[in-house]
């Protein structure tokens, strides 16, 4: 994932995730502070 990539929104759970794009979902362009925020949460699930 890099920064300016688009990725979609889910909002069931609340987070970007790389699903397909469905008819309404909202899509954002990730920002550097957003994907740092991602790989942090990412990490601390993993070591869970």
């Amino acid at each position: 994932m890099r920064r300016g990539e688009v990725w979609t929104y889910d909002p069931v759970l609340g987070t970007p995730g790389r699903s397909r794009r469905r008819l309404g979902e909202r899509v954002h362009v990730a920002s550097t502070e957003e994907m740092d925020a991602v790989d942090a949460a990412l990490r601390a699930a993993q070591d869970l």
